[in-house]
């Protein structure tokens, strides 16, 4: 195959530029001969590996007009699109010089680019089987469906937590994480940055009202206060009130049988599901309110 113009593909053209540093150090390593070992990889008339090369090549040969060709090696690649996704993954993740942060960045950016979760890449790598005990004997690949977290970390090259990181940058702030991958910036940085934002978002907003407690009601809550408030109070009544029907049946003698720990038991448990349940700024577990409970003081 000749050399040609041609473009990067969609899958090849998700991964950063070489640096500067690193782009002169291949172009040094062009200028003394083309590597046999290292073809530019075609698939569907575009780039899928070796881009950079490709382009390098191109100028370096443009540069030296008449005088000796760089001669690049091209093959031609056999597989459908599931494969060219492993391929491409395979030879860039493992290869390039890039930093734990950028590492996981562009793993979250490929299964959003591409819509793709990222399966095993035929490497010996632990199975994390089990959610909670997650060693698995070694010497086996990882499955391609119902990858943990872990075992997405391992195919990305950075720990679980660094690629726990990056998902949420890429939630709270996406131009950040990209910034991260293709502009160099640190990680941590870019998240505590986009957190920080993110507060002051939050504190910039009209609250609407507050609560006992000084805090700005939540529109989910001060829609269940206006619609629902008063069910809770109703059903928190008519329990306390039935607590206290059937305390006096079994303090009676024809209920010295009524084990009434036990229904007293039941009936807080209900009791307590309706606190968690009910609008946070609302009790009806009070009867009266006890000024002393904790869940709102």
């Amino acid at each position: 195959m000749t050399a040609r113009s041609l473009l990067p593909h969609p899958l090849a053209a998700i991964f950063p530029r070489l640096t500067a540093e690193s782009r002169q150090d291949l172009i040094t390593s062009l200028e003394k001969g083309y590597d046999e070992n290292h073809p530019i990889w075609i698939y569907k008339g575009m780039v899928l590996d070796g881009y950079n090369r490709y382009t390098l090549v191109t100028e370096i040969n443009k540069r030296r007009g008449d005088g000796e060709q760089i001669v690049p090696v091209f093959r031609e690649f056999t597989g459908d699109d599931d494969d060219a996704f492993e391929f491409v993954l395979k030879q860039n993740l493992r290869r390039r010089h890039l930093s734990e942060g950028e590492r996981a960045g562009l793993y979250v950016l490929i299964e959003k680019r591409t819509g793709r979760k990222v399966r095993g890449l035929g490497e010996t790598v632990p199975v994390c089987s089990n959610p909670v005990r997650e060693s698995a004997p070694s010497g086996r690949t990882l499955p391609t469906v119902g990858l943990t977290e872990r075992a997405r970390a391992i195919e990305a090259k950075c720990a679980p937590r660094t690629l726990a990181k990056a998902r949420q940058l890429d939630r709270l702030d996406p131009k950040a994480l990209e910034s991260v991958v293709y502009g160099g910036q640190s990680l941590n940085a870019a998240l505590q940055r986009a957190k920080a934002a993110a507060r002051a978002l939050e504190r910039s907003k009209p609250a609407a009202g507050v609560d006992a407690a000084g805090r700005a009601i939540h529109e989910a809550a001060r829609q269940a206060l206006t619609n629902d408030r008063q069910r809770f109070v109703d059903a928190s009544r008519a329990l306390h009130a039935l607590k206290r029907t059937i305390r006096a049946i079994s303090e009676s003698p024809a209920g010295r049988l009524l084990n009434w720990q036990s229904v007293e038991t039941d009936l807080d448990n209900v009791l307590r599901q309706l606190r968690y349940t009910a609008p946070y700024t609302s009790c009806p577990l009070g009867d009266p309110c006890d000024d002393g409970c904790r869940l709102c003081r």
